[in-house]
């Protein structure tokens, strides 16, 4: 499900902005894997999904272990918080609907955050979570939130009512 799926489709609309390198390496990875027939025809899908597979036990093994450890440093509720409140003070000027749009986001953020702050503990095995930590997983939650904000500001009335009707 993670292979095919992702992993925050959806709870989360991420718009990357990409360097001419990264697009240019990506184009090209797809473009091996769709039309280099010695690569296509010698892809294993299956060991890359068996690599996967242990790594996420590994993890989970790691987290079964970890969980009841994890600490974070002394303030980061405040912390968090206080990032909270300078995003949404970055469009708080914007209409009742966009606003009402992008707050509904926010309140699921919380929770988002604390799973990416939890999954970047695992990935690092880590069971302390320091400031860094935090910063560098709300700059991805701060990113998704730009960018369904510029998709907001790119709608029509009609298309922000179905939003606020969904959120």
């Amino acid at each position: 499900k993670l292979l095919k799926n992702g992993l925050f489709q959806r709870c989360l609309y991420y718009n990357k902005e990409l360097t001419n390198k990264e697009h240019d390496n990506i184009v090209s990875h797809v473009s091996k894997m769709k039309f280099n027939n010695t690569i296509r025809n010698n892809y294993d899908e299956s060991y890359y999904m068996n690599e996967l597979v242990e790594k996420l036990v590994l993890m989970k093994i790691w987290y079964d272990e970890n969980k009841n450890k994890l600490e974070y440093f002394i303030g980061c509720d405040t912390y968090i918080q206080k990032k909270w409140n300078d995003l949404k003070g970055e469009y708080n000027v914007l209409g009742k609907m966009d606003k009402d749009i992008l707050n509904s986001i926010v309140r699921r953020g919380v929770t988002n955050v604390w799973k990416l702050i939890t999954l970047n503990a695992v990935w690092k095995r880590k069971s302390h979570v320091s400031k860094e930590d935090v910063d560098e997983c709300f700059s991805l939650i701060k990113s998704c939130i730009d960018s369904v904000k510029f998709l907001v500001l790119t709608q029509d009335q009609s298309s922000k009512r179905i939003y606020s009707a969904i959120n």
